[in-house]
């Protein structure tokens, strides 16, 4: 499963990472939600060393860091 074509290097719609994952889950066998990216993104931006303050400002984040456990 690749992320190319006319679409490459452009932001996903919810129904496309919805499908992509829908795709994945049955391709894999290993169930998991979309939401799960976003907490893989966040962990790995803080490992990397973003400042959890700059994480905070990105769209959409909700200051859910707060809920991260790892990274307080």
């Amino acid at each position: 499963m690749t992320l190319t074509g006319p679409n490459r290097g452009k932001p996903m719609t919810d129904g496309s990472v919805r499908s992509l994952i829908k795709r994945m889950k049955k391709k894999t066998g290993i169930d998991f939600a979309p939401h799960i990216l976003r907490h893989t993104y966040v962990t790995e931006l803080h490992e990397a060393g973003v400042d959890i303050k700059v994480i905070r400002t990105y769209p959409r984040s909700n200051n859910h860091t707060d809920l991260y456990p790892c990274i307080r």
